[in-house]
């Protein structure tokens, strides 16, 4: 299939391109200990990622997703919507912020990016990615950082933002801010519909319930409640 015709001499760079990884896509990238402690009968438990329901229309049937899990997909999408060059964000691990095992979401970030070095940037020319970070584990942030600076096909830090908390803000989460400033990467903050839920709940009555919570390096735990129509 051709690009499409062009009426300007422009390179077009889509600066958030999504896979579609599943996590069974990211189980056999998982560290230790995860790797052996998820495993039930040579398969793994499942669900790990919390979701607000059905609530896109891929999800209710509206509309048609193609996969975006391989090489092969990205240069099919490319061709198909006429890009040059293309920065890949994650799509389930836009949840990630939402993962109620911290060290878990840590250990999804790094399978996430070793997935998508191993199956898609290593694999396809002008195809970028950033490397997800975990909101919840701000050191282990630091550290996956690092271990992703040099690697040139990584220009940038992805923050799923959805279910943060506290909200971005807050100075626990400097320490990301500064080692991606260190390793001259942008920081991209990215929620999804699936997200909203952790931030935005509703009662029962339809009415949104706002809770105030303090961090969790302080008082954990240590929440009020307050609804409003």
């Amino acid at each position: 299939m051709s690009k499409p015709t062009r009426s300007l001499d422009v390179e077009i760079v889509d600066s958030d391109f999504h896979t579609t990884e599943s996590e069974s896509d990211l189980y056999p990238y998982l560290e230790a200990p995860f790797d052996e402690m998820l495993q039930v009968d040579d398969s793994y438990f499942g669900q790990f990622y919390p979701s607000a329901g059905y609530v896109t229309p891929v999800d209710t049937g509206r509309a048609e997703m193609d996969k975006i899990r391989s090489a092969d997909d990205v240069r099919d999408a490319m061709e198909l919507l006429g890009t040059d060059a293309s920065v890949i964000t994650p799509g389930l691990n836009l949840r990630l912020g939402m993962v109620h095992h911290d060290d878990l979401a840590a250990a999804f970030a790094t399978a996430y990016n070793e997935w998508a070095l191993d199956t898609i940037l290593d694999d396809v020319d002008d195809v970028y990615g950033t490397a997800v970070v975990a909101p919840q584990k701000p050191e282990k942030a630091v550290a996956e950082i690092e271990r992703r600076a040099d690697e040139t096909s990584v220009v940038g830090v992805t923050i799923p933002s959805g279910g943060m908390t506290p909200p971005a803000g807050h100075e626990r989460y400097f320490p990301i801010y500064e080692a991606a400033e260190r390793a001259g990467l942008p920081v991209l903050l990215h929620n999804a519909g699936t997200g909203l839920m952790a931030n935005f709940p509703t009662s029962g009555s339809g009415r949104t319930a706002t809770s105030t919570c303090t961090s969790r390096t302080t008082r954990p735990n240590t929440c009020s409640t307050s609804r409003r129509s």
